[in-house]
C-alpha cells in the first residue's frame, strides 16, 4: 500500500529536481524472479529505481536504517530486507531468496557501498549467488548522474537498462566460489558498459 503511494507521489516530488530518461525499459521481464543490479553513487539510487521502474522492487538495506524511527517505518513498509554489513548475513540471504521464489524483483547494489568517485567498484559475489539460488533472471542497470540530484533544477538522470541475463546460461555446471567471482566480474563489466554508454 505504502509502496504504491510512494510510487505515485515520488515522481511529482522529484519533478523540479530531475529530468528522467529511461533506456531499455522493455528489458525488464514482466513476470518471474529478477535480480536487478545497479551501480551505486547516491542515496537517491533506490528512490529513483523504485519511482520509475514498472515492477515493485524489494531492496536490501543496511540494518542501521531500521533503527531510525521515521526511516525505519518507511523501509519496513517497503518490505526492505535488513542486512548486517561486514559479515555474511544468512538471514538476509534467506529473505532475498524467498523474494525470488515468490516471483518478485530484488534490487541490489553489488558494490556493497556507494562509490564517491562515480567509478563502478568491484562487485561482491552475493548478487550472483542469490540469483543462482533463486533461479532468477539478472537485469543490469547503469544509473547515471543521480549523485547530482539536489545541486540544481532538472538534473538529467539516466536509467540505462541492459539485456537480461539467464543465470542458468551463465553457470551450467555446479556453482563454486571461483565461478561466482567470474560471474560477478561479468556483471560488473555489463554495468560499466551501461554507465559509459550515455
Amino acid at each position: 500500500m505504502l509502496y504504491n503511494f510512494l510510487k505515485l507521489i515520488l515522481p511529482i516530488l522529484l519533478f523540479p529536481l530531475t529530468k528522467i530518461e529511461i533506456k531499455g525499459l522493455n528489458n525488464i521481464p514482466t513476470k518471474g524472479p529478477v535480480v536487478l543490479i545497479s551501480n551505486h553513487t547516491s542515496n537517491w539510487d533506490p528512490v529513483i529505481l523504485a519511482a520509475y521502474l514498472p515492477r515493485k522492487l524489494s531492496f536490501m538495506a543496511k540494518e542501521e536504517l531500521f533503527k531510525i524511527f521515521f526511516i525505519g517505518l518507511i523501509v519496513r513498509n517497503l518490505e526492505a530486507i535488513p542486512v548486517k554489513r561486514g559479515a555474511a548475513d544468512r538471514n538476509a540471504i534467506r529473505q532475498s531468496i524467498k523474494v525470488l521464489e515468490e516471483g518478485k524483483v530484488l534490487a541490489m547494489f553489488p558494490e556493497g557501498t556507494r562509490s564517491k568517485t562515480g567509478e563502478v567498484k568491484d562487485f561482491q559475489p552475493g548478487a550472483a549467488m542469490i540469483a543462482y539460488r533463486g533461479k532468477a533472471t539478472i537485469v543490469p542497470v547503469g544509473l547515471l548522474n543521480a549523485r547530482n540530484i539536489g545541486k540544481g533544477l532538472f538534473t538529467k538522470v539516466t536509467i540505462n537498462i541492459g539485456k537480461p541475463l539467464e543465470i542458468n546460461e551463465l553457470c551450467k555446471e555446479k556453482i563454486t566460489g571461483e565461478k561466482l567471482e567470474e560471474i560477478s566480474k561479468l556483471l560488473q563489466e555489463k554495468v560499466i558498459e551501461l554507465v559509459e554508454n550515455k
